[in-house]
């Protein structure tokens, strides 16, 4: 029995270079027919976004093109075309998420972590990646904790293994009592 998996939706809220990656994901398990794809996905963009883009797409592009097998595939060069950020403004923006990035005081450690490895692999995803031990020791210094603490954590750590140690630094911090 076949199972009806929908199409993700756009919104603003969103980016949409995740946008991109489930409408990817979708097309891959999708029994949708081809030459239906592209307007299916097209009327499933929001007609009160301020980009304004289900117009755009209806102005621009032929129903024809949309209806074609690569309709779809169209209708994603066209989305790149108007949402997609410029790649290097993209890879800054995620930096300065990264770099920025410190624990709240009501933020649980677990929580801190999750966030940070999160902003972590945004950035590694755009090729910039950092060794274990700075990756470590930034986890530290942005965990907002008080230096006996630290000293705690770095108890914790095996300096002869660093290609582990950011993994070790994530276990060693979780093991404090907030």
């Amino acid at each position: 029995m076949a199972t009806k998996i929908n199409p993700p939706k756009y919104n603003s809220a969103k980016s949409y270079e995740l946008y991109k990656q489930e409408l990817l994901a979708w097309k891959e398990i999708t029994e949708l027919a081809k030459e239906k794809r592209g307007v299916a996905i097209a009327l499933t963009l929001p007609e009160e976004d301020k980009s304004k883009i289900r117009e755009k797409v209806f102005d621009q592009i032929k129903l024809d093109d949309l209806k074609k097998e690569t309709g779809l595939e169209t209708l994603i060069a066209f989305l790149d075309k108007h949402l997609a950020k410029d790649d290097l403004a993209d890879s800054l923006t995620k930096f300065e998420e990264f770099e920025d990035y410190r624990r709240s005081e009501t933020q649980s450690i677990v929580d801190n972590i999750g966030v940070f490895d999160a902003n972590y692999r945004r950035i590694e995803k755009k090729g910039m990646k950092l060794p274990p031990e700075i990756l470590a020791f930034k986890l530290l210094r942005r965990a907002n904790i008080t230096k006996e603490e630290t000293m705690i954590v770095l108890t914790g750590l095996n300096y002869n293994v660093t290609e582990t140690l950011y993994d070790q630094a994530k276990q060693s911090l979780k093991s404090l009592q907030f």
